[in-house]
């Protein structure tokens, strides 16, 4: 294998699958710890009395924490990324 075969660093562990496996243990669902991650993203910014003009976001699958932040109304600007883009940088 050449060293331009190699990706830096490697990818050890496939995190969707880790992720996956231990919520089977909990019982949880993907759907139901999105969701979770969501409605504490809401909790903790509905305290800041702040209007944040850029607003990122890093997450396995955003669509639940981008439609909290709509509700709250406090981003002007929202990206995001993915886990999954994170590996190829």
């Amino acid at each position: 294998m050449s060293s331009a075969d190699a990706t830096f660093p490697p990818q050890v562990f496939d995190r969707a699958r880790l992720v996956a496996r231990q919520l089977a243990a909990k019982g949880e669902t993907l759907q139901e710890l999105d969701q979770r991650i969501a409605d504490e993203l809401s909790e903790r910014l509905l305290v800041i009395n702040k209007v944040f003009a850029k607003t990122h976001v890093i997450v396995a699958r955003p669509e639940p924490a981008l439609q909290a932040l709509s509700a709250i109304g406090r981003s002007g600007e929202v990206t995001h990324q993915t886990l999954k883009d994170l590996d190829n940088l």
